[in-house]
């Protein structure tokens, strides 16, 4: 394949960027496939300050991307976030097309959870049996607090039985999650056709957090 083609591996959604940035925030980066997370590293990811300070953290992987935890932000400043050499798991590694952005932060930490922006998708009557469940929410949130797999996935679908259903229903496995290019929203399917005219219940759980590890709680 050519450089920059189709099936070029790149990032396809990074936080922060932008301006007034919150000093708590990770650095969060997904990608277009799955991750090689040991060639994730200090080396191959950088977040410099505007002096040329090098801000060094803790990586926390999800499935296809990972998260930079880092001590707070200086307030009122100007940052480069620089990802190189990042390869994915393919069977002949394809290495990242190198991705920069800058940000700048504000003075402002952020305390406020997280909120579920309705309505949640699918909704209603008459939906398609294989139609994905898609969530958005009020801020970008961690991909590595999105899980399907579990007694305590954060993400689970319950099969009521026939309209309108009894709780608490029969637990439906999930693929796995995709990220929103914001980063403030998730697709995810069953992972197989859905019973006809039965009713179901998507639940998520608190501990679905933010940027600056706030969780949901009570959705």
């Amino acid at each position: 394949f050519s450089p920059g083609g189709s099936r070029a591996f790149r990032v396809t959604g990074y936080h922060p960027r932008g301006g007034n940035v919150a000093l708590c925030t990770d650095v969060i980066a997904g990608f277009n496939a799955p991750v090689d997370q040991a060639t994730v590293s200090t080396t191959n990811v950088t977040v410099t300050k505007q002096d040329g300070t090098t801000v060094t953290g803790s990586f926390t992987p999800s499935t296809n991307g990972f998260e930079y935890a880092l001590p707070d932000f200086a307030p009122s400043s100007h940052y480069t976030v620089a990802i190189q050499n990042v390869r994915d798991l393919s069977a002949e590694p394809r290495t990242v097309e190198r991705k920069t952005w800058t940000f700048d932060t504000g003075t402002q930490t952020d305390n406020d959870p997280p909120r579920v922006v309705q309505p949640v998708s699918p909704s209603g009557d008459s939906v398609c049996r294989r139609k994905p469940i898609q969530v958005n929410f009020t801020e970008v949130i961690k991909p590595s607090t999105l899980t399907v797999e579990g007694p305590n996935a954060s993400i689970q679908l319950f099969d009521l039985g026939p309209k309108p259903g009894v709780e608490p229903g029969t637990r439906v496995a999930l693929g796995g999650v995709r990220m929103a290019p914001s980063l403030k929203g998730f697709t995810v399917y069953p992972q197989g056709s859905l019973p006809a005219s039965h009713t179901f219940k998507v639940t998520l759980a608190g501990t679905i957090a933010d940027a600056c590890n706030n969780p949901m709680g009570a959705p």
